[in-house]
């Protein structure tokens, strides 16, 4: 039982019938994954952008950060500074005060100045 050639070219064609189709599909499906590629890539591309500027970001933010550390530092050496000339400000407030109710008795006392009721 030997096949003739109009067989095997018949078989042939038949086979051709089906594989095609697959052909088409395999080719898209690599087409696809091609695509696919091409977006994973450019997918990376921005991750690695994001990055960059992530640590941009981070660098800038850890400066900051120095920054506020020293304005604080400063901000409690001023507070510190006007607390000290408020306490003695009022000192000295209160001993010109001192000075000035003993001028006033002194002055009384020589009758320089009328006494106050």
């Amino acid at each position: 039982m030997a096949l003739t050639n109009e067989d095997l070219q018949a078989i042939a064609a038949l086979m051709d019938e089906k594989i095609n189709p697959l052909s088409t599909d395999i080719r898209d499906i690599k087409s696809d994954i091609n695509n696919m590629k091409s977006d994973i890539n450019n997918m990376k591309s921005d991750i690695n952008n994001m990055k960059s500027d992530i640590n941009k970001l981070s660098d800038k933010i850890e400066i900051l950060e120095i920054k506020q550390d020293i304005l604080s530092h400063k901000i409690e050496d001023l507070t510190y500074r006007v607390t000290s000339l408020e306490y003695h400000g009022k000192k000295e407030f209160a001993k010109i005060n001192d000075q000035i109710e003993t001028l006033i008795t002194v002055l009384e006392i020589k009758n320089i100045l009328p006494k106050q009721a």
